[in-house]
């Protein structure tokens, strides 16, 4: 038995490469959520075609380097063992994501949750959304940042504001006071019993006071979260 030919070689080598690289396009419409008609128009403003199969194989290599700069990428984004998104506004917007869980807005305060949201923020299919928390960055986190605070502001009455610490240090900005404090009104207006409330609030003594300097974010983020339960409870019980 003789070797395949260089031909042979050749034509299979070339083969196989479309077969990924066609693979890899049609991914990359999905992970960038785009449709049919944003993708098709995609083509035709490139390559003067409106289906990747008619492309070359250095065209179909060029459009899946386009993709990578529009933020796909080559190992799609999956829900299970995905490592959470770790740069510094990723955690501001997953602290908000929480907070408006706890504050009985939203049902789901997962990852999966809060990256559909940020996709959606961030253009969802028409404007090429970023699909991984981890690609929002910049001035897409100061936009997904934005609109959660407005959402805890318009429908549970936080206060962004800055609360003054002090009179010699002035103003600071306290963000879990002020997540606290509007859970206090809903579960004023929920009627919370007092039992309840006292015993929510223990990690910080059973009380909450503002001019308080000295509670440790652990104790604040404790007693958000046991808030949070009373307040989806109560919901729940219309």
């Amino acid at each position: 038995m003789g070797y395949p030919s260089r031909g042979y070689e050749t034509a299979a080598s070339f083969d196989a490469s479309r077969k990924v690289l066609l693979a890899k396009v049609h991914i990359a419409k999905k992970q960038l959520g785009l449709d049919d008609e944003t993708y098709r128009s995609l083509l035709r403003g490139h390559f003067g075609k409106d289906s990747a199969a008619r492309l070359t194989n250095a065209q179909l290599d060029q459009l899946v380097r386009y993709f990578k700069h529009q933020g796909f990428k080559t190992k799609p984004a999956t829900t299970k063992g995905q490592k959470p998104a770790d740069h510094d506004q990723a955690g501001k917007m997953r602290a908000l994501w929480v907070s408006l869980y706890h504050l009985g807005i939203i049902s789901d305060a997962s990852e999966k949750a809060l990256s559909a949201f940020a996709w959606r923020v961030t253009g969802g299919k028409s404007k090429n959304g970023k699909a991984r928390l981890q690609w929002v960055q910049g001035a897409d986190a100061y936009k997904v940042i934005e609109a959660l605070k407005a959402i805890a502001t318009r429908q549970a009455g936080v206060d962004w504001s800055p609360l003054i610490k002090d009179y010699a240090s002035g103003p600071v900005i306290d963000p879990r006071k002020r997540v606290l404090e509007a859970q206090l009104v809903i579960a004023t207006k929920l009627h919370i019993a007092f039992d309840d409330m006292t015993a929510a609030l223990a990690p910080i003594g059973g009380t909450y006071r503002m001019r308080r300097t000295d509670y440790a974010e652990s104790d604040l983020d404790a007693a958000i979260e046991n808030m949070g339960n009373h307040i989806r409870a109560l919901q729940a019980k219309g």
